[in-house]
């Protein structure tokens, strides 16, 4: 038996001109989009799991990435843009219905990825207030000011 007949079947979406073929999203996938986006993926999943709207408003560039990467055309991202917003949406909810098979047991899960993504974002602001950018070391010849050095030339 081969893996891909165990595998839920790609779906169809029809955009008025042909019919574009979706799989779900792997892990590998799901960590790349979570980890690129991960603010607007908080308040995605923070919500109900399946706020499409608030994703398309909050995170237009990570409906094109989960998109893309459903349609196995990551190369073409930017060609996703052309889909009309409620294809778009329709999009996302065959792409949530293949990609999480068991929502129960995904929004279980949830609370456990929601913990490690707010501690995630605590640690970084916690370094970004330790360190602020005015006090990283700057390199050699480098000014703070945006201005031009004009004493080095006199």
């Amino acid at each position: 038996m081969n893996l891909e007949d165990l595998l839920p079947p790609p779906a169809e979406v029809d955009l008025g001109r042909g019919k574009l073929l979706l799989n779900g999203l792997d892990a590998t996938q799901v960590a790349k989009l979570i980890l690129t986006y991960k603010d607007q993926f908080l308040m995605f999943l923070g919500s109900n799991g399946t706020n499409f709207d608030g994703l398309l408003l909050t995170a237009p560039e990570a409906v094109l990435d989960i998109l893309a990467m459903a349609a196995g055309m990551e190369p073409q991202r930017e060609k996703f843009r052309k889909i009309p917003v409620a294809k778009q949406l329709e999009c996302l909810t065959v792409v949530y219905k293949l990609s999480v098979p068991d929502e129960k047991k995904f929004q279980e899960s949830l609370v456990g990825l929601l913990a490690t993504l707010k501690s995630v974002k605590v640690e970084e602001s916690q370094t970004q207030t330790q360190l602020p950018l005015s006090a990283a070391p700057l390199p050699t010849g480098s000014t703070t000011s945006s201005e031009p050095d004009t004493d080095s030339k006199k």
